[in-house]
């Protein structure tokens, strides 16, 4: 990847995962899936958590020859959505896609009969930088 920089540019990485804010509202939501999906957020390929100081990806850029000063900063990110929009949303996430047609329409309307009108989202974004040497 680094071959694609010229010296000294900067490698940008960023992303990160929609959450229900209300701990009541998220356990609610995880019993209603529940019959059709354990879980639908997805750990980094390497391990790291929210809590280590450097998580993937930038693990993996620290390690690599050609690049320097990785960085890693979160960027706080609260909304609300309506509960048809977090329906939606969950409807374009991999555990959910993977389902049977019927079971799909199935989860989403259980878990949308568990919803407030309007739901409370944390979306922060993690960004990577790194430099080329």
């Amino acid at each position: 990847m680094e071959t694609l920089l010229t010296p000294g540019g900067t490698f940008a990485s960023f992303g990160g995962q929609l959450g229900l804010t209300d701990p009541a509202v998220a356990d609610a939501v995880r019993r209603a899936r529940a019959p059709f999906v354990e879980e639908d957020t997805f750990g980094s390929p390497d391990g790291t958590t929210d809590e280590d100081a450097l998580r993937w990806p930038g693990t993996e850029l620290s390690t690599r020859p050609g690049l320097q000063d990785v960085r890693q900063r979160v960027i706080g990110r609260r909304t609300t959505l309506s509960a048809d929009e977090y329906v939606a949303h969950l409807a374009t996430i991999s555990a959910y896609l993977v389902l049977a047609p019927a079971d799909l329409q199935e989860v989403l309307a259980r878990v949308r009969a568990v919803l407030p009108e309007r739901v409370s989202i944390t979306g922060d974004i993690t960004l990577h930088l790194a430099r080329r040497r």
